[in-house]
């Protein structure tokens, strides 16, 4: 049985990379919208928002200065894994593949002493994101061995990075609000990081340069 790894190199770090075929202009509110569910804005800060908490409780725990990771940076990670896991479903759906819950849930496991001294609210979040991340390399997995590609797999994440879901979901339509950046060669890069990350969830500050970063 797969399980997700430590939520730092599964959710900071490239774990997912981006891989669409257009955009358009996305509904308001939505961060992306893949085949018209949106993928809200709320939600993609919402994460970024517990994840920049998880980086600067683990530092404090350690005793050590916080890593300097820029928001902008963390949001298209967090998107590129919605979009992907969206893409997911979809290419799942269409073979009538799928995976139980047991294959992906409780990743957290390893990181639950941190998570603990989080606020209640984000660290469920980040439990969520993991769950989310867990699904979508299973699913990715599963869709690999329905279709005899021993590759996929062995290597999901290798898969996905590499746009696998995309080209399985040709014809998906798909919008991305052009702040996450644009598409070139089939990746996610760039984008101004005029994106907020408020400090609480009832404020809306403007938005922040490209250089801002968690700390």
């Amino acid at each position: 049985m797969r399980r997700v790894g430590h939520v730092a190199a599964a959710a900071v770090a490239v774990l997912t990379t981006l891989a669409l075929a257009g955009c358009g202009e996305v509904s308001p509110g939505a961060a992306a919208t893949v085949d018209g569910q949106a993928i809200p804005l709320d939600e993609v800060d919402e994460v970024a928002r517990a994840l920049c908490t998880y980086t600067q409780t683990t530092a404090e725990l350690q005793g050590s200065p916080p890593e300097q990771l820029a928001t902008a940076d963390i949001r298209r990670e967090v998107l590129g894994t919605r979009l992907n896991a969206a893409l997911a479903e979809v290419v799942s759906d269409e073979l009538g593949v799928d995976v139980p819950p047991s294959s992906y849930e409780g990743g957290t496991s390893q990181i639950e002493p941190v998570l603990e001294q989080m606020p209640a609210a984000e660290a469920d979040v980040l439990r969520d994101y993991v769950d989310t991340l867990g699904r979508l390399r299973e699913l990715t997995a599963a869709i690999g061995e329905d279709r005899g590609d021993s590759n996929v797999a062995e290597t999901p994440e290798t898969a996905i990075s590499r746009g696998y879901l995309l080209r399985l979901a040709q014809g998906t339509d798909i919008e991305l609000d052009p702040r996450f950046g644009q598409l070139r060669q089939g990746r996610l890069v760039g984008g101004s990081g005029s994106l907020s990350v408020p400090a609480d969830a009832g404020s809306r500050a403007d938005p922040p340069p490209a250089s801002q970063t968690c700390s």
